[in-house]
């Protein structure tokens, strides 16, 4: 979910190319990757760029990659993409909804917290705005998501870490 221009996403192709067997062929870690990996993305044109990163990362293997230009927010689809994820990796929107979505918290990352917590995946990382572990609006989800997995890890981001980011943030492993 989120997959804004796909990095995570990504550096995650890399990796998995990296631990996958060194006797696969290009065309079949693609094909085993391609069946594997799947983002979601509010704006059509970040899901053209996410699309095309993943390409330019696979060279020289063809398109196949599943990028859905949706509302994670709307008709139940984060909760269903969660239930079908084994791992989540994901960069959620750090602002509140402009009114009130029903059955979702006001707060986005909240939300997807919360959808988290009721269909949890086996693997997760989660970037999260700054303060999220010690602000009391996430203490229950927090909580929650330790109870969930038991063990737990939080990295905390300082500003100015990445190029393009510049604010804080903290990322949640579990």
């Amino acid at each position: 979910p989120f997959a804004g221009s796909c990095v995570f996403l990504t550096a995650a192709l890399r990796r998995f190319k990296e631990l996958l067997p060194a006797d696969w062929t290009p065309a079949q870690l693609h094909k085993h990757l391609v069946k594997q990996f799947r983002a979601s993305e509010l704006d059509p044109f970040a899901c053209e760029i996410a699309r095309l990163s993943l390409i330019l990362a696979d060279y020289p293997n063809n398109n196949g990659w599943k990028i859905d230009n949706e509302d994670l927010f709307r008709d139940g689809l984060l909760a269903q993409r969660v239930k079908d994820a084994d791992l989540l990796i994901c960069n959620p929107p750090f602002e509140d909804f402009d009114k009130n979505v029903p059955g979702l918290s006001i707060h986005k990352p909240l939300a997807l917290l919360e959808a988290l917590t009721a269909t949890p995946p086996a693997y997760l990382g989660v970037v999260m705005p700054s303060g999220f572990s010690s602000q009391k609006l996430y203490r229950p989800a927090l909580d929650a998501i330790a109870n969930v997995y038991g063990d737990i890890e939080v990295l905390q981001v300082p500003e100015g870490a990445f190029r393009k980011a510049t604010v804080g943030a903290e990322v949640l492993i579990a």
